[in-house]
């Protein structure tokens, strides 16, 4: 995935890189330490609420220095959240959003925990930062929540891989269809488009050309 998005981004500005990139749904780090190798120039914030995984991603990173890692869920709104943690091998499936059970790949049994989340129009005036260029989202139906969080701060958006869901893995998620719906009333077209797992889930690249 990580080289589709390098191929994407050459095609279109070959002599670009963003001054600012975020992963959130960091998980343990494998896609943060992707992007700050191929941009290490760039300061890449990796935004990782879940506490099970959280000591995984800090030891990932350690040592490279242009990667700020926090433990927050990013949303549309700041303070504490209730996050359904995943009760299976597999856990990556962890979501602010309940798990329906319908999806036949990973039913995901999960129990509600506390996290704090934060909007990132909130994280970047703290941080001084001007704008999150480059976006990589693997956040389990809160992409379009987190996108919404950045409220005016889109405008410096160039770039947005995005996780997205075709039918709800999690109940009252938003789908793939109110995601488009907002990057292109922000000015962001989607360049690239592949359904990854049957009808449910995909992934697509989003660009302000």
């Amino acid at each position: 995935m990580i080289e589709k998005l390098k191929e994407l981004v050459g095609g279109h500005f070959p002599d670009w890189t963003p001054k600012v990139i975020a992963d959130i749904g960091a998980h343990d780090g494998e896609q943060t330490l992707e992007l700050a190798k191929m941009y290490p120039t760039s300061t890449v914030l990796a935004l990782e609420c879940y506490p099970g995984i959280w000591p995984k991603l800090l030891d990932a990173v350690a040592g490279n220095t242009n990667i700020i890692a926090l433990p927050l869920a990013a949303c549309d709104q700041d303070g504490p959240i209730t996050f359904f943690k995943p009760l299976t091998k597999n856990q990556g499936y962890g979501s602010i959003f309940q798990p329906t059970g319908d999806y036949p790949t990973e039913p995901t049994p999960s129990e509600p925990i506390g996290v704090n989340a934060i909007r990132l129009d909130t994280l970047l005036r703290g941080l001084h930062i001007p704008a999150i260029e480059l976006f990589w989202l693997d956040a389990q139906g809160s992409e379009l929540l987190i996108l919404q969080g950045l409220g005016k701060f889109i405008s410096g958006t160039r770039v947005v891989w995005t996780e997205y869901m075709l039918r709800s893995i999690y109940k009252n998620q938003p789908l793939v269809g109110d995601l488009n719906a907002f990057l292109v009333k922000n000015g962001l077209q989607c360049v690239h488009n592949e359904v990854v797992c049957s009808d449910w889930w995909g992934d697509a690249c989003f660009m302000r050309l």
